[in-house]
C-alpha cells in the first residue's frame, strides 16, 4: 500500500486498485486537475491489502483498474460484500478515460489533459451517484440477495450478473473465456435414500471442493438444486480447459462419509467456450447445459465440450429427465379428474384420477408424454405414492352432500405393486385423508400384471378384503387378461378405448364390447367403458348393457377446484362442459 498525504475535509476520497503503476499515476494525476472537485487518490494492489485499507479508512469511492486480470472479480466480490455502501467503479467501465493518446515526442496537450480529468471526475462521481440513489443498505443485505443459503455460493441471478461483467471485460481486451455447467449424477436417489438433511450436506460438501479446485478470481455459484456453474477466464486451449473439468471430477469423486455412508460423487460437465461458442451469456449457459447433457449420454461422471453438431434430441431427453428428477420437490405436479357415469342413472358416481405436470415451460404436460420417461428413471413409484396421497387427500376434501358419494380411481404402476410395503401405503393414504375403503378403486392394467401376476395377485386380494375395490384397466390389450380375469376378483373391467372407438359403425366392435359385458356377468363384476367420445358409441354400450363410462362426450379432465361445482349440477349440465359432449 503507497502511503499518502491526508485529504482534506471536502476532498473526495478515492482507492485505486490495480497492478498497472502507469496508469494508476496518470489517473491520479488527471483527477488532481480536476477544474471543480478535490480528489485524493490513494492506491493498493490485491485482495488483503485493499480490505485491510478499506477498514481502516474513509474512503467515497472504490475505482477498480480490469488490469488487475483474474482478481479483479474476488476484489469486486469481496468489497461488495463486506462494504456494500462503498460505491465502485470500474475502469472498464471509465473507457481509460485518463489515459488517452499522448501527442508527438510522449507530451499530452494540456487541454486534453483538462477535458479528460473532467471526464474522469465526471465517470467517478456518477458512480457515487448512481451508488446513493437507492436506500442505504445493511452490511448485510448484499450478501444475502447475492448468496445461495445452503453453500454460500453466489446464486443464480449474482452468477449471471457476473458473467455479463466478465463477458464485457473478454470483449473489451479480446480474451478467452469459457462457462462450466456441473449437474451431480444420481443426486436424486441418494436425496431420496439419505434425506433431505444428508442431501444438503453433500451440496455444501460440493460446493467446498469446487471452490477448492477452481482459481480465487473464476466465480462459481449454484445455479439450481444440484447444479453448478462456473466461469474460468483467460481460456486459451480446450486441453488446459479439459485439465481444470477434470480435476473437478476427480475433487468430487473422493469419497466423504455421510451418516456413516461412505459415498463418492459423481458429476457430468458441460464446457462452451466464448467467443466460438457463444457471445451472450444465455447462449453460453444453454450451450454449456447441452454439453453437460451430452457427457451425461456418454455414461456420466464425465466432461464434454459443446458442439454445435450435437444430437439435440439426446439433449432435450436428458434435460427431460432431468427435470422430472426435480417435478416432486418442486411441487410441479398436479391432478386432473375426468368424471364417470352411469348414464341408465343419469348421475355422475366417481372420477379418474389422472396426473399432470406442469413444466419448467410453464405448460402442463399429460401424463402419456412423460411417464415413459419416468417408468426408465426408476420414478414411477414416488409419483405413483404421490398421485394416491393427494388423490386421497382432494377427494376426501369436497364438500359435497350428505347422500352423495363419489369413488376415486387411481392407477397403480409395475413399481408400485412390486413393492412388499404397497398395501401399508394405501392405508396410510386412505387414513390420513379420511377417505372411507369403499370409495377407492385401485386400477391396474394388463401390461402391469402381466410383468408379475402372482405377486400383483395376492396384493390386490388382501386390498379388496379390506374393502378397497379393484378395476382392471385396458382389458383385452395385454397378454394376462383372461389369466388375471380367472384368478383375480375385480369389481370393474374397463373396455379399452379401442373396442369402444368402432361403436355404432363398426359390427365387429359391437361382438367385442358385447362378448366383454357377458364375461363380466358371469364373473359377477361390472363393465365400464372409457374412450367414449360420441352419443351413437354411448348408445350402443347401453344397448349392450354397459351404463358406466367416461370419456369426452361426457367431460374432459378437470381440476380438483372445477369437481366440486361440477358433481352438485344436474346430469344434463354436468356432462355438457366442454363443446363436443351431448345431453341425455
Amino acid at each position: 500500500m503507497e502511503a499518502v498525504a491526508e485529504p482534506s475535509s471536502r476532498a473526495v476520497r478515492v482507492l485505486w486498485v490495480g497492478e498497472d503503476d502507469s496508469a494508476a499515476e496518470r489517473a491520479a494525476q488527471g483527477l488532481a486537475l480536476h477544474p471543480e472537485v478535490a480528489f485524493h487518490v490513494a492506491r493498493s494492489r490485491g485482495l488483503e491489502p485493499t480490505l485491510a485499507w478499506l477498514r481502516e479508512h474513509p474512503c467515497d469511492v472504490l475505482l477498480l483498474h480490469s488490469g488487475i486480470g483474474d482478481g479483479a472479480s474476488e476484489v469486486l466480490e469481496r468489497a461488495r460484500a463486506e462494504f456494500p455502501a462503498l460505491p465502485i467503479a470500474l475502469l472498464d467501465d471509465l473507457e481509460d478515460a485518463a489515459t488517452g493518446p499522448a501527442g508527438p515526442g510522449g507530451a499530452r496537450d494540456p487541454d486534453a489533459k483538462e477535458a479528460e480529468a473532467s471526464q474522469l471526475g465526471r465517470l467517478v462521481l456518477e458512480a457515487m451517484t448512481r451508488h446513493r440513489a437507492g436506500p442505504e443498505p445493511s452490511p448485510g443485505d448484499h450478501h444475502r440477495a447475492t448468496r445461495d443459503p445452503l453453500t454460500g455460493m453466489l446464486n443464480r441471478e449474482a452468477f449471471r450478473e457476473r458473467l455479463c461483467e466478465s463477458l464485457a471485460r473478454s470483449r473489451r481486451y479480446g480474451q478467452a473465456m469459457a462457462v462450466l455447467v456441473v449437474d451431480l449424477d444420481r443426486f436424486g436417489a441418494k436425496n431420496e435414500q439419505l434425506g433431505r438433511a444428508a442431501g444438503d450436506e453433500i451440496l455444501r460438501i460440493v460446493a467446498e471442493r469446487l471452490r477448492r479446485a477452481l482459481r480465487a478470481g473464476d466465480p462459481v455459484a449454484r445455479f439450481g438444486d444440484d447444479e453448478f456453474t462456473a466461469i474460468v477466464h483467460n481460456a486459451h486451449e480446450d486441453r488446459d480447459l479439459g485439465v481444470v473439468a477434470q480435476r473437478l471430477l476427480d475433487e468430487l469423486a473422493v469419497p466423504v462419509s455421510v451418516q456413516g455412508q461412505a459415498l463418492s460423487i459423481e458429476a457430468s460437465v458441460g464446457i462452451a467456450l466464448y467467443p466460438s461458442d457463444g457471445v451472450a451469456a444465455d447462449e453460453l449457459l444453454r450451450n454449456a447445459d447441452t454439453a453437460m447433457y451430452h457427457a451425461k449420454s456418454g455414461g456420466r461422471g464425465r466432461y464434454h465440450f459443446f458442439e454445435k453438431g450435437v444430437d439435440r434430441a439426446v439433449a432435450n431427453q436428458l434435460r427431460l429427465e432431468s427435470s422430472l428428477r426435480r417435478a416432486t420437490e418442486r411441487d410441479e405436479l398436479l391432478l386432473h379428474y375426468q368424471p364417470q357415469v352411469d348414464l341408465s342413472r343419469r348421475q355422475i358416481i366417481g372420477v379418474e384420477a389422472l396426473l399432470r405436470w406442469r413444466s419448467e415451460g410453464g405448460g402442463v404436460v399429460e401424463a402419456a408424454s412423460f411417464l415413459p420417461a419416468a417408468e426408465n428413471l426408476g420414478l414411477m413409484g414416488e409419483m405413483g405414492e404421490w398421485t394416491l396421497r393427494n388423490a386421497c387427500r382432494e377427494i376426501a376434501a369436497l364438500r359435497l352432500d350428505a347422500d352423495s358419494s363419489l369413488s376415486l380411481s387411481v392407477n397403480v404402476s409395475a413399481s408400485q405393486l412390486t413393492d412388499p410395503g404397497f398395501v401399508d401405503r394405501v392405508s396410510s393414504a386412505l387414513r390420513e385423508s379420511g377417505l372411507p375403503e369403499r370409495l377407492l378403486e385401485i386400477e391396474v392394467s394388463d401390461e402391469v400384471l402381466g410383468r408379475n401376476l402372482t405377486s400383483a395377485r395376492s396384493k390386490l386380494v388382501e386390498l379388496r378384503r379390506s374393502g378397497v375395490r379393484i378395476t382392471l384397466d385396458a382389458f383385452g390389450l395385454g397378454r394376462a387378461s383372461l389369466q388375471s380375469v380367472r384368478r383375480i376378483p375385480f369389481d370393474t373391467i374397463k373396455i379399452d378405448r379401442s373396442f369402444v372407438q368402432g361403436l355404432g359403425s363398426d359390427p365387429a366392435a359391437s361382438a367385442v364390447v358385447g362378448a366383454i359385458v357377458t364375461l363380466c356377468r358371469g364373473l359377477g363384476c361390472s363393465p365400464a367403458a372409457v374412450g367414449v367420445e360420441r352419443e351413437e358409441q354411448a348408445e350402443a354400450l347401453l344397448r349392450l348393457g354397459c351404463s358406466r363410462m367416461q370419456g369426452f362426450a361426457f367431460s374432459v379432465p378437470i381440476a380438483v377446484d372445477q369437481l366440486e361445482e361440477t358433481v352438485r349440477l344436474p346430469m344434463t349440465a354436468a356432462v355438457t362442459s366442454n363443446e363436443d359432449s351431448f345431453e341425455v
